[in-house]
């Protein structure tokens, strides 16, 4: 018995890297190479016996499902492609949503601003005026401070006449 483990195991570490391949390829692959022994379980088909007829029917029918497999991968695809497009729009839609509102935040500033140049125009215009009547005034001091020494002596002459007048 054991040298009937040993031969079994022998033969699985031989046929390991085939079955492993197999495992490992691309299912879509498999079903593509399927054509060959679909040709030949035709023409083998009661004409061998039914154990093998049976595997090969197993590969024929994996054949016959292909078409099945290649619309769910392309129903998965569609899928994934289209959660892809309804993300994408939601990014594109979150954007132009946040262009709205810095939109509207400019134009809301764009008027506050306007009203702010409105409002301090006119507090210039009156100061302005307030500025002009105030070098006016200015003015007509000086001016009578620059007459105060003439005036000063017209007055200091008229008091030494009415001086004079009273000895």
């Amino acid at each position: 018995m054991l040298p009937d483990i040993c031969a079994l195991a022998d033969q699985f570490l031989i046929a390991f890297p085939n079955i492993n391949t197999l495992l490992h390829q691309d299912t879509a692959q498999l079903v593509d190479d399927s054509d060959p022994a679909k040709a030949l379980f035709k023409t083998l088909r009661g004409q061998i016996p039914s154990d093998a007829e049976e595997i090969l029917f197993k590969a024929a029918h994996l054949e016959s499902r292909q078409l099945q497999y290649q619309k769910a991968v392309q129903r998965l695809a569609d899928r994934a492609t289209h959660a892809q497009l309804l993300e994408d729009m939601m990014k594109v839609k979150l954007l132009a949503n946040e262009k709205h509102k810095s939109n509207s935040i400019l134009k809301s500033s764009g008027d506050v601003l306007k009203q702010k140049i409105s409002d301090l125009s006119a507090k210039r215009e009156a100061l302005l005026a307030e500025l002009k009547q105030v070098e006016e005034t200015l003015s007509q001091v000086q001016q009578e401070e620059s007459q105060l020494p003439e005036t000063i002596k017209t007055l200091e002459q008229e008091r030494n006449i009415q001086a004079r007048k009273a000895l």
